[in-house]
């Protein structure tokens, strides 16, 4: 899938989408972290140990299941990682070189300016469960729910925006064109994150037929089409769709077999599945069950890994790696690397409070600052990354080619915080020990509270570190663990005073739509902090419709400067991936773009052609 910004839980979440790019001439290198310019490869041992398993199924720990596996509707990391399993893409991303490639699509799709569109040819070979050959309908169908304003997609809409029509090419079936209403950056990358749908499974009685793009996208579609159509959009977007099995539905080489919600779930190889005949390398899979086991508990995962009950993770805390790798049984008995990544943790503030549940505390940039100030960096990676840690200084990461040198990361200075919370007016007016100001008439103490994912060690840890060295500031912070979905729902409807979290994004370039534009803080999207003004609004308008690479860098540095100026997060750490991989699999790859591991493309070795022994 392609970069668009994905919001995890150090592992996790996420949501759905970032930038990529159109040309595919570049690499991107993650300094001193890999012996490859894109990946690493780690050779096969020469050994089978008598006590490794021979089934051919891949135990994968992490941290969260998914919050659904709904083909619209999803926001975690977790679900877009499992559909990469199940569903299938026009584009996709190659691992190896992080360029776009063809997926679905024979091929990458041409673009003509005479008539504002791209072309794309459907490859023969895709066929659905029921034997039906992928077809121009399905991506036709697929485009309409997406973009209609019922689907529950909001965050992923701004990306669809530039699709104006879909036009079939009655010639050639497997022909279609994507009609745009100006070339955009994302054009082409986009429909790597866009789950191609069956028509047949979803609208089997071909309901939404009479459709058109136009249609779908008119602000009052709820009050012109007929019930039955708006009856089908409630239905789609339920629970149900992402939840029930039975309406689960996928052209990818695996489905859902079981899912045990909070324990585990569990993905079957198809029998016969289109990909078997499949030239691609990565096409093939050759586990016959992933399964997704959830295990958050760093001392559990200890343990696990060292009875040899997991087989791989890509989520392990730094702490837990670090001691395994401390151990010459899972030394011998496992891979495990740390890797770079394109992702970064951030804290974000909310800049625009509503002044009565959460007061006006983070709407002073000299408070923001200070506060950036007070966050123990050091402390926080000798003690929870074990030194592994490498800094952000901003929206984008330090290891692109768009990455503004200039900006430097926030220090831990208590001394200057301390100047700039009393610029902010904030001082110890009754010496109880906590900072308060005057707001419209009112008394208010310096106390809020930070939203934080629930179940993380690390980041209640993180959290605690920095809770300490604000208190010696006069500010009381309380940490407040949240699951997924109240998590999201909080910062999308800015019901917080501040939240910590990490994006998830690519090597390639930025649509800073999501994240930075105003728009997506008045629909409750997910510009959470609030950042924002006509300046900065034009200025991302202009970097997703630049095509020539020069301009849209620097143009991409102003706005970098921008937001560091403002400081609406504060900026964290570049994260790292924890891998660990059975030996027992080879063919193994780790890669820096999300998910960093494909689980299909693990091959049990055979016992028979090794030494077996036991140390």
């Amino acid at each position: 899938m392609s970069n668009r910004i994905l919001q995890i839980l150090a592992l996790v979440i996420s949501l759905c989408t970032v930038a990529c790019q159109t040309k595919q001439d570049k690499n991107y290198t993650v300094e001193n972290l890999s012996d490859s310019l894109n990946f690493i490869h780690l050779a096969d041992v020469d050994y089978f140990d008598n006590s490794w398993k021979t089934e051919n199924t891949v135990i994968y720990q992490v941290l969260q299941e998914p919050d659904n596996l709904h083909p619209t509707n999803g926001k975690t990391l977790m679900r877009t990682e499992v559909m990469q399993y199940t569903q299938g893409v026009l584009v996709t991303i190659d691992y190896k070189t992080n360029n776009i490639g063809a997926g679905l699509a024979e091929k990458l799709p041409v673009y003509n300016s005479a008539d504002s569109t791209y072309t794309f040819t459907l490859r023969k070979g895709p066929q659905w469960d029921n034997g039906d050959a992928l077809s121009a309908e399905d991506v036709f169908f697929t485009l309409k729910v997406y973009k209609c304003v019922l689907t529950q997609n909001d965050y992923f809409k701004p990306y669809l925006e530039n699709f104006s029509d879909f036009i079939f090419n009655p010639s050639h079936p497997l022909e279609f064109k994507i009609k745009v209403k100006q070339p955009y950056i994302q054009d082409v990358a986009i429909w790597s994150d866009i789950i191609i749908m069956q028509r047949k499974f979803h609208d089997a009685g071909n309901l939404l037929s009479t459709l058109t793009i136009s249609d779908v996208t008119d602000k009052d579609f709820e009050k012109k089409q007929n019930p039955k159509i708006i009856q089908w959009f409630k239905d789609f977007n339920s629970g149900e769709t992402g939840f029930n099995l039975n309406k689960l539905n996928g052209i990818g080489p695996y489905k859902v077999a079981e899912w045990e919600h909070g324990q585990y779930l569990i993905l079957e190889k198809k029998k016969n599945h289109w990909t078997d005949q499949s030239s691609l390398s990565t096409e093939k899979s050759y586990p016959q069950k992933l399964i997704f086991k959830v295990s958050a508990d760093p001392n559990v995962n200890l343990l696990e890994f060292k009875k040899q009950n997991f087989d791989a993770s890509t989520t392990l805390s730094a702490k837990t790696l670090i001691a395994l790798q401390e151990d010459s049984v899972f030394n011998r008995n496992y891979f495990s690397k740390f890797t770079g990544t394109f992702n970064y943790s951030y804290a974000a503030f909310n800049m625009k409070p509503d002044g009565v549940k959460h007061p006006a505390l983070f709407d002073d940039v000299n408070v923001r600052k200070a506060m950036a100030m007070l966050v123990p960096y050091q402390q926080i990676n000798d003690v929870i990354y074990k030194g592994q840690g490498k800094r952000q200084a901003g929206p984008v990461c330090s290891y692109k080619i768009d990455f503004n040198k200039n900006l430097i990361p926030s220090e831990y200075n208590f001394t200057k915080a301390t100047e700039l919370l009393q610029k902010a007016g904030w001082a110890d007016s009754n010496n109880d020990g906590v900072l308060d100001k005057m707001i419209k008439n009112t008394h208010v103490d310096f106390k809020f509270n930070l939203n934080i994912y629930a179940g993380i060690t690390d980041w209640q840890d993180l959290a605690l570190l920095y809770a300490s060295e604000l208190k010696k500031a006069g500010i009381v912070m309380s940490i407040v663990p949240l699951d997924v979905p109240t998590f999201i729902e909080k910062a999308r409807s800015h019901d917080f005073d501040m939240l910590m979290s990490v994006w998830t994004t690519g090597a390639a370039p930025e649509d800073f739509t999501q994240l930075w534009h105003s728009n997506s803080w008045s629909s409750n999207g997910d510009n959470y902090s609030g950042f924002g003004n006509a300046a900065s609004d034009a200025l991302i308008d202009s970097i997703k419709y630049t095509l020539d690479d020069a301009q849209r860098h620097d143009m991409d540095k102003r706005f970098q400067q921008m937001v560091a100026d403002e400081q609406p997060y504060i900026f964290l750490f570049n994260s790292l991936r924890r891998v660990a991989v059975h030996k027992r699999f080879g063919n193994v790859n780790l890669y820096f773009e999300k998910p960093g591991l494909m689980l299909n493309s693990l091959q049990l070795r055979q016992p028979a052609n090794k030494i077996s022994t036991t140390p």
